[in-house]
């Protein structure tokens, strides 16, 4: 895989009060340096980094909204989190199809939603 800019993750951990994610970024760029991923699923997410994008998350939030732009940097990385987030989920809580139980199936069909 071809990481477009190593530039942009330095200026990232070398900003103040980001220095603890220096060793974790290195570690991403040599690794995805020398991968062959075709899309995120074809990643291997830990729980760790599940749970630092669930965190990322709640600190990016606040600063995107509807009329934050694409290409703003907090947008940017939000779409990046989630996405890290939707694929480990994907995989360790996939969403099955249940059958409605037969005893919530009679008030479903009394409000004709059944």
């Amino acid at each position: 895989m071809r990481v477009v800019s190593h530039k942009k993750l330095k200026d990232f951990y070398e900003t103040k009060g980001r220095e603890d994610a220096r060793e974790a970024l290195q570690r991403w760029y040599d690794i995805a340096e020398k991968a062959e991923w075709k899309s995120l699923s074809d990643v291997n997410i830990t729980k760790y980094q599940y749970e630092f994008a669930l965190a990322r998350i709640e600190d990016l939030l606040p600063l995107v909204d509807d009329d934050t732009p694409a290409n703003d940097s907090a947008a940017v990385e939000l779409s990046v989190m989630s996405e890290i987030v939707i694929a480990y989920e994907k995989l360790h809580f996939p969403i099955r199809n249940y059958a409605v139980p037969k005893f919530a199936k009679l008030p479903l069909e009394e409000m004709e939603m059944a």
